[in-house]
């Protein structure tokens, strides 16, 4: 048997949530990380593009402490939900990363969504409270 996938997007999160559909259970993270090039042969660093591009071969860093809600300040513009959705995942894939899958998978699931990107927009708040809950208990037992 011989088939093609073709897997089109704009940024490695379009590439992680379309693997994420064809297997919902997470990706291992590669055992060898890159060697870094000497500090005179850098280059400088490309023009950013349009959307923020996931780092997928590095364990984001913790998110617990931003804020998922809408800011205060009224003359700061709010924050959409595709950036609340950003916040969730980088989250979720951190306490992946450290051991919480079933933990993360459970509290997605409570929202009735097999994956994060169909969590329902009214239950962003409450998954990202109880992400950060997961996560400070974590930190707590370090």
């Amino acid at each position: 048997m011989t088939f093609t996938l073709t897997i089109n997007g704009e940024s490695a999160a379009e590439l992680l949530t379309a693997l994420q559909q064809l297997n919902p259970t997470p990706l291992e993270k590669p055992q060898s990380k890159p060697a870094k090039a000497p500090a005179k042969q850098q280059r400088p660093a490309p023009a950013a593009p349009e959307k923020p591009a996931a780092a997928p071969a590095e364990q984001p860093e913790p998110v617990a402490e931003q804020q998922l809600a809408e800011p205060e300040n009224t003359d700061a513009p709010a924050i959409t939900p595709e950036q609340q959705l950003t916040k969730i995942r980088d989250l979720a894939r951190s306490l992946i990363a450290a051991g919480k899958s079933k933990e993360v998978q459970k509290v997605i699931n409570s929202t009735g969504a097999r994956m994060v990107s169909k969590i329902p927009e009214d239950s962003y708040t409450a998954v990202w409270e109880q992400l950060c809950k997961i996560k400070e208990e974590h930190d707590a037992a370090d």
